[in-house]
């Protein structure tokens, strides 16, 4: 699991100097309700429940909350293939509503 962790970090990185560090334009309100269909049988998709219901599957918030995560780096990891988790084809507005609610998992210093 740590490797899976290190690994997001280090996509987040490589992928957070794009130019425009852009954010998903996708809405949260529904990219929650597609990560209850699609997601929640693996990963705890909330920002309460901080184990997922299989123990490999990242928890949302902690993806949200990884150093360097960005919108383009949660995309480019719903799009490549992990032995572990089930090839689920998303469309593009799917696939920004759900970064748009992963991103809104984030913890904000205040």
């Amino acid at each position: 699991m740590r490797i899976g962790i290190l690994a997001l970090a280090v996509m987040g990185a490589i992928l957070s100097v794009s130019p425009s560090g852009a954010q998903s334009g996708g809405n949260p309100k529904r990219g929650k309700v597609y990560a209850q269909q699609l997601c929640a049988d693996c990963h705890a998709i909330d920002d309460v429940a901080a184990v997922s219901p299989n123990k490999a599957a990242l928890p949302f918030s902690r993806a949200a909350n990884t150093s360097g995560m960005t919108a383009i780096a949660l995309s480019a990891w719903l799009q490549t293939i992990h032995p572990t988790m089930p090839n689920i084809m998303l469309n593009t507005d799917t696939a920004d509503d759900i970064i748009a609610y992963i991103v809104s998992l984030r913890v904000h210093a205040h």
